[in-house]
């Protein structure tokens, strides 16, 4: 997988290349990060939480696939149910950029939903819906899932009714990935479902590499720029099994939902 993700990088490098042309300067993209060490990847939950607390951070280009195994029945490698997957748009009143991002999303080929993430006050204005509905490029279905009342990052992971394909994009509003590059991202994501393959790496450092506490502290971006390494990818925009939606919401601790409420960026 990290091999295939290595040649997306070299032809989108060619393509900004014969782009500028060959007498221009260029930006170097990064090297493609090494996955960390297996021991130091940990249970799903914790690191799932890392990717939430970093959710304000801004997106890469680069192609990451980190493996986060649950337990052994909770998610098959057999090869996913449905031939397509489930756009899941997190938005926050930024009209404009919702109805962009589904005007996109709903043209991909192989997306089978979209499903807007809706956690204001009140429920969606009509004239919203009707924007936002008429703005789909294709047969597409598009659903607003109403979370009245609560605002918590947690909405964007509680399960969905009515999924019909076991493959989840997640997405914030303002990310547009391109589709002919989320194509190539779900075919990656195929071959490994219980892995999470997406466009946002990050990394986490023991706080104190030499004690026996087991505390973290977030790695930016430019972590993983310089070291060349990642220990996880974001939930803003990459692909996950609908499995995971379900261990998060109901399997999980609830200390740590709650944490993630009371320490939203």
């Amino acid at each position: 997988m990290l091999g295939m993700a290595k040649q997306l990088l070299q032809l989108q490098a060619a393509a900004t290349h014969r782009r500028n042309g060959a007498g221009r300067r260029q930006l170097l993209a990064p090297v493609l990060p090494r996955h960390a060490p297996a021991a130091r990847a940990g249970r799903f939950a914790a690191c799932f939480l890392a990717c939430l607390l970093a959710l304000a951070a801004g997106a890469v280009l680069t192609l990451c696939v980190t493996v986060h195994r649950p337990e052994p029945d909770a998610v098959s490698d057999a090869s996913p149910r449905g031939s397509g997957y489930a756009v899941v748009i997190n938005t926050w009143k930024r009209y404009g950029l919702l109805k962009k991002a589904v005007q996109h999303y709903s043209g991909c080929a192989g997306v089978d939903a979209v499903h807007v993430v809706w956690s204001e006050p009140r429920e969606p204005p009509e004239a919203l819906r009707r924007r936002v509905l008429n703005c789909t490029q294709a047969a597409v279905e598009v659903r607003f899932v109403m979370n009245r009342g609560d605002d918590s990052l947690n909405n964007r992971f509680r399960p969905i009714q009515g999924l019909r394909t076991d493959a989840i994009f997640s997405v914030d509003d303002d990310l547009i990935v391109p589709c002919s590059t989320l194509r190539f991202a779900f075919g990656v994501w195929q071959s490994a479902p219980s892995a999470m393959v997406g466009f946002v790496p990050r990394m986490h450092w023991p706080t104190d590499p030499r004690g026996n506490t087991k505390e973290y502290r977030y790695g930016s971006w430019w972590s993983v720029w310089r070291t060349g390494t990642y220990s996880m990818v974001l939930s803003k925009a990459s692909f996950l099994h609908k499995r995971y939606l379900d261990l998060y919401t109901n399997h999980m601790l609830p200390s740590i939902r709650d944490y993630v409420t009371e320490n939203r960026m």
